[in-house]
């Protein structure tokens, strides 16, 4: 088992003897560096002890065969340093923003270049965590000013949060009730939608 029950850790094996066979590995608790290339260098320092002490000097590779405490969306037994840097990182920056760090990791697997500037990503992109796509429905609509902007001071009830939340989330990444915008480019302004069409007239939506 892991040293820590609640840091990020991964078992790191040595392959050329597993193949023949042998258990030979050790945990490595991640939160002990800063950088995804300080984590392979670790493992490289690791496989070198392997192959003076096991294997006469033979080279031997790493596989990762378990994990703790980190999204299995990053986890594979060839992962590497992209997949450290951002364990590494939503770690820390989890503990600063109160964003669960498995919910960063969940949303930058699915980015392949994210990873560079995982805290600027996040600001640019996080929304928030609601209960409900109407909750956020309601703090969207809220964030442009409110629906009186459309012109009248009591059109609120008149509003289908409900379906405007439904088709808002589908430009956005959720996770756990957490919303990171999909649709937002580096530089530009969050997306904004024509809200009369989600105006209620008869129980109905007309445009």
């Amino acid at each position: 088992m892991a040293t820590n029950d609640d840091n990020p850790s991964i078992y790191v094996a040595d392959l050329k003897a597993y193949n023949e066979g042998k258990l030979i590995g050790e945990w490595v608790d991640l939160t002990e560096f800063d950088e995804g290339y300080e984590v392979m260098e670790k493992i490289s320092d690791l496989m070198d002890g392997y192959s003076k002490k096991y294997h006469n000097g033979m080279e031997t590779e790493y596989a990762i065969h378990d994990f703790e405490n980190f999204s299995r969306e990053l986890y594979s037994e060839s992962m590497g340093e992209e997949d450290f840097d951002i364990i590494v990182k939503s770690h820390k920056i989890s503990e600063e923003k109160d964003i669960p760090s498995e919910v960063i990791q969940d949303v930058m697997a699915r980015y392949d270049s994210a990873s560079k500037d995982i805290e600027t990503w996040i600001d640019e992109h996080y929304r928030g965590q609601f209960d409900t796509e109407t909750d956020f429905a309601y703090d969207y609509v809220d964030m442009q000013g409110g629906v009186e902007n459309l012109g009248s001071k009591s059109i609120d009830m008149y509003f289908d949060y409900g379906s405007f939340g439904s088709d808002l989330a589908m430009d956005y990444d959720v996770v756990d009730g957490h919303y990171f915008d999909s649709s937002y480019k580096k530089g530009g302004e969050i997306k904004t939608h024509d809200l009369k069409k989600y105006m209620k007239r008869g129980g109905g939506i007309y445009p």
